[in-house]
């Protein structure tokens, strides 16, 4: 009868939907073709710093990015900005305030000219506060050539901020100069803009990360 065959569909699909979702989970389409490199390191399990480390060392610093590898961290993330003479800085925040107390934006200095971060900065979110250790914390905000520089061996991944076409071409020139095509991640997380940076990258082999379209896209094809 009817009620019976709509039962048989209905079990049918749902255990097509099972098998589908077991292989996809053993063998995700994704995990030969945009893997995360990381050297010397034989796991699944990436430990990864955001900005450095946040409260442990001042973010988005040199000492964090120290600290972090010190530490046994594999991955290393950070944002970046372009300054007014168009150099590459390691800044998160549309504004300086929060690190520095001046209220204006990376693009409006020159890098020479950015203020130096303040004795005690409170996290992005406010719950707390840090404060500069004076025989380990620099208060300057680095540039990313010399985040490279420093950290020749670890993964990166880069969050570009403002949008900027000029700021994802910069930070490309500086991934090839470095070398490290293969151990390096760039992208926005707006999808249009990360489709930008993954065509930039795509003939030397840089990877982008997933945009937050993409990112709910994934979660709700493994959950749902």
């Amino acid at each position: 009868n009817m009620e019976y065959l709509a039962l048989i569909i209905v079990l049918s699909v749902f255990g097509a939907y099972v098998l589908v979702s077991c292989l996809m989970f053993i063998f995700p389409v994704c995990k030969v073709k945009n893997r995360i490199v990381i050297p010397h390191i034989d796991s699944n399990i990436i430990l990864g710093a955001h900005r450095g480390g946040s409260l442990e060392r001042l973010e988005n610093s040199l000492p964090a990015f120290q600290h972090a590898r010190e530490t046994g961290m594999h991955l290393l993330e950070m944002d970046v900005q372009l300054t007014k003479d168009k150099l590459v800085v390691v800044h998160h925040d549309p504004s300086l305030e929060r690190l520095t107390g001046v209220d204006r934006k990376v693009s409006e200095f020159n890098y020479d000219e950015l203020p130096r971060c303040k004795e005690e900065v409170k996290s992005h979110f406010g719950f707390e506060t840090y404060s500069l250790k004076p025989d380990i914390d620099n208060r300057r905000i680095p540039l990313l050539r010399d985040v490279f520089r420093e950290n020749p061996n670890i993964a990166i991944n880069i969050d570009l901020k403002g949008g900027s076409d000029e700021l994802m071409h910069e930070v490309y020139k500086l991934i090839i100069e470095f070398q490290r095509e293969e151990i390096t991640y760039f992208g926005d997380m707006n999808e249009t803009r990360n489709m930008r940076a993954q065509r930039m990258g795509a003939d030397a082999g840089v990877r982008t990360f997933a945009s937050i379209k993409y990112t709910i896209l994934i979660c709700l094809a493994y959950f749902c």
